[in-house]
């Protein structure tokens, strides 16, 4: 793993399917024909960012660490994907300019969790 990348993009599958009932960390998610799929969590040094697929296949920041966000934000795959390859289901890792913009991006989203999740802001490095 490149120094850079510490942080990891996580999937919990579908949002219609799962967000109701996310709980960061969670082993398995609901797939669309109802079974369940294994979550590949992995481990990294920096923060685990959960997200959920939308219908037509938008992404949607979902939990950071252990914190399920009050309202999903929608990400923008621009700039937190710069390589263009997008995200996977067996996880994505991040560097710290991706992370970050995550991270600012769920506070402007979930003012009523700005106190739980600036602590987070210690993990993250100087990019």
């Amino acid at each position: 793993m490149p120094a850079n990348m510490r942080h990891k993009l996580v999937w919990y599958g579908l949002r219609d399917l799962n967000f109701v009932q996310l709980k960061p960390r969670m082993r398995v998610f609901r797939k669309k024909d109802g079974s369940d799929a294994e979550v590949k969590h992995g481990s990294v040094p920096g923060i685990a960012f959960g997200y959920v697929s939308g219908a037509r296949k938008e992404l949607y920041l979902a939990s950071i660490q252990a914190l399920k966000l009050n309202t999903p934000i929608r990400i923008d795959e621009d700039r937190v994907f710069p390589d263009r390859k997008g995200p996977s289901p067996k996880g994505k890792r991040i560097g710290e300019e991706s992370a970050k913009f995550l991270l600012d991006a769920a506070i402007v989203g979930n003012r009523s969790q700005r106190a739980e999740l600036v602590k987070y802001y210690g993990l993250l490095r100087e990019p």
